[in-house]
């Protein structure tokens, strides 16, 4: 018995060392799998350019994101996606966006496709090309930000530049603002222009030549008030500055215009929160800087300037006729008999202009826009605000609480003392023929005022240069005189 088991145990020994020596042939490896094709809403990184945080434009934050995705069975992501916190380099604020930028992605899905993939996203500002990728990842993202904040203006192919907008690129391509007879052909303005005169004969403070440029009638897509036409030499350098400025009725879209012409355009915030800037430097022989500004109460203006030597000549017409200046001196004289410049609709007949009110007015101040031409007037520089309200408050660029106050009225008006002259003598001989008794008070040589009594007290002050008015200013009291001092603020 004992002889069977052990030739049993022997046989089993010898089958299982024959079974070891037999060759088993290898598995065939497992094909390697892929990642699947990028998502068309991949494809090209302008299409999600808008999810680099606003925030993250201002402080110029650049940086590279990885991130880890499953994907499941519908293409769809399936579970929270990850992020590579060692190869991840860019702010919290663009890692946010990475995430938004691949949610809801579908991929394909397929036996030979991966369902776990790595995305590596580098977010620059121009210019690009600096970051570079993590490795071994399975798709690279550039979003590479151009700074213009237009430069991804959608569909300005599709809408037609408007009627200004043509007039303001063919004036930057004419690249010529000393050309003021272009300026008047293209926006369709008539100027009351000078010879070229040294500067010192109009002011103390510059010299060289320069003419004085004043509008003579304005189309009604412009505004006649703010329209201004400048020209500084600075003889040391021999260069000329010129700046012109207006304001239209009609709104321009500065996004849609730099769309239109491939104009490079900047933001410029002002302080205190008052305004931005839209801003180009257009390329040419000179080169036109163009501003356009935006008011925060609603007010806006295009201001072009350009520099050349002062050697290069004007390009325009002149007019050195001079104007009456008695039809002015009497249309002023004659806002004082009337006792009350807070009519406004008299106001305006007197002068026989179209004045209207403005929408950004203060909570007290009512203040009016100049409509038409007054011959005689530069519209640059006039100003006409009413408070019949009995308070005020004082200018900051904080709000302030109001304290009582007298009602006023300020009109302003500066005299174009290239064409009209109007003298001291001129005034006080109108103000006899009308009978108004006035006051007169002269505290400086160049400067008169002259106090009128009434109900209304009207002070007429006139500043003079070389014996010529060169500004005007009307201001009304009514109910008597208050001391601010005396009156603290309303609710205190």
């Amino acid at each position: 018995m004992n002889q069977q088991l052990a030739l049993i145990v022997f046989l089993l020994a010898v089958a299982a060392g024959c079974a070891s020596n037999r060759t088993v042939p290898p598995e065939a490896p497992s094909p390697a799998l892929m990642a699947p094709p990028l998502p068309k809403s991949l494809a090209s990184t302008t299409g999600f350019i808008e999810y680099y945080p606003d925030a993250s434009k201002r402080a110029k934050e650049v940086g590279r994101v990885v991130l880890s995705l499953r994907i499941g069975s519908s293409g769809a992501l399936d579970g929270p996606i990850a992020v590579d916190e060692k190869q991840t380099s860019a702010a919290s604020r663009l890692v946010d966006a990475a995430t938004k930028i691949l949610s809801g992605v579908h991929f394909d899905v397929g036996n030979t496709y991966k369902r776990s993939i790595v995305v590596s996203l580098v977010f620059e500002i121009e210019p690009c090309g600096i970051l570079t990728h993590a490795e071994g990842v399975d798709y690279r993202l550039n979003l590479c930000l151009d700074p213009n904040p237009y430069a991804y203006y959608a569909g300005a192919e599709k809408i037609p530049p408007s009627d200004l907008e043509t007039k303001l690129h063919q004036i930057l391509m004419h690249d010529d603002l000393a050309d003021i007879d272009f300026l008047e052909k293209t926006l369709g303005i008539s100027f009351r222009v000078t010879k070229a005169v040294d500067m010192s004969a109009y002011s103390t403070n510059d010299s060289g030549p320069h003419v004085k440029v004043t509008p003579q009638s304005v189309p009604a897509s412009i505004a006649v008030e703010g329209l201004r036409y400048s020209s500084r030499t600075d003889q040391s350098i021999n260069q000329t500055t010129f700046e012109f400025r207006f304001t239209p009725h009609d709104p321009i879209d500065v996004a849609l215009w730099s769309a239109h012409w491939k104009a490079r355009m900047t933001q410029v915030e002002w302080t205190h929160g008052a305004g931005r800037s839209e801003e180009t430097d257009w390329g040419g022989e000179h080169g036109i800087h163009m501003s356009v500004n935006f008011a925060t109460g609603g007010g806006r203006d295009i201001t072009l300037s350009q520099r050349k030597t002062t050697s290069e000549p004007f390009a325009s017409h002149t007019d050195m006729d001079l104007i009456s200046a008695k039809p002015l001196v009497r249309e002023i004289i004659a806002l004082i008999s009337e006792g009350d410049l807070r009519d406004v609709e008299r106001t305006a007949g007197t002068l026989h202009a179209g004045i209207n009110a403005l929408s950004q007015s203060g909570p007290y101040w009512q203040w009016y826009t100049l409509e038409t031409v007054i011959p005689g007037v530069d519209p640059a520089d006039f100003t006409y605000g009413v408070n019949d309200t009995g308070l005020d408050s004082i200018p900051a660029p904080f709000v302030t609480p109001a304290y009582r106050s007298d009602r006023k009225v300020e009109l302003q008006m500066t005299i174009d003392t290239y064409h009209v002259c109007i003298t001291r003598k001129q005034v006080e001989a109108e103000l006899r023929r009308r009978s108004i008794q006035f006051v007169r008070k002269s505290p400086f040589a160049d400067d008169s005022a002259y106090t009128v009594p009434g109900r209304n007290r009207i002070v007429l002050s006139a500043w003079t240069f070389r014996g010529c008015v060169r500004q005007f200013q009307l201001s009304q009291t009514t109910g008597g005189s208050r001391a601010r001092s005396a009156h603290p603020p309303i609710g205190t």
